[in-house]
Formats: C-alpha cells, sequence, structure tokens
C-alpha cells in the first residue's frame, strides 16, 4: 500500500503504488519531491527509479 499526506485534509491517503519494489528513497530539499528507487514489478529484476513530485505549499 502507498500513501501520501493530503495537506488540505489533514490526514494520509491511500494512493497508486510506484510500480516497484523499493530498495530506498529519498526527498528533494524545500521541495514536495520524492525519488523511490527500486525494482519495477514487472519485468525480471528491472532496475526502476520513480519520482513524484508532491504539493507545493501555499
Amino acid at each position: 500500500m502507498a500513501l501520501h499526506w493530503n495537506a488540505p485534509a489533514e490526514r494520509w491517503q491511500q494512493t497508486t503504488g510506484p510500480g516497484i519494489v523499493v530498495r530506498g528513497f529519498t526527498t528533494v530539499p524545500k521541495s514536495s519531491q520524492l525519488w523511490v528507487a527500486g525494482i519495477a514489478t514487472h519485468g525480471d529484476l528491472v532496475p526502476a527509479v520513480t519520482r513524484f513530485p508532491g504539493t507545493s505549499r501555499r
């Protein structure tokens, strides 16, 4: 299960999974971006990197 923070509703919500078996992740300082690295759930040990843009605070 993948969750994301819904700031206006002030709660976590279920979201679409990244499509990879997560091996590591990091955020981008001063942004809402999240980078996820791992192995694709489809294929045979295919490396994958996915970026989630997030939402900016205003």
